[in-house]
């Protein structure tokens, strides 16, 4: 689905260790353009699988 919209996010959000949120910030993570730092990622095995992708 394409963005007509598109703005720049710019911010800092540190995420409860939750497996839930730590998908979708690795989701929007790899969509971002640039370099982005993420605190607090749940170390479970499917989101570091996510993570290898």
């Amino acid at each position: 689905m394409p963005l007509n919209n598109k703005s720049i996010i710019k911010g800092t959000y540190l995420p409860p260790g939750d497996k839930s949120i730590s998908h979708r910030i690795l989701i929007l993570t790899g969509q971002a353009i640039g370099k982005s730092k993420i605190k607090n990622l749940l170390e479970s095995e499917d989101v570091i699988t996510l993570l290898k992708q």
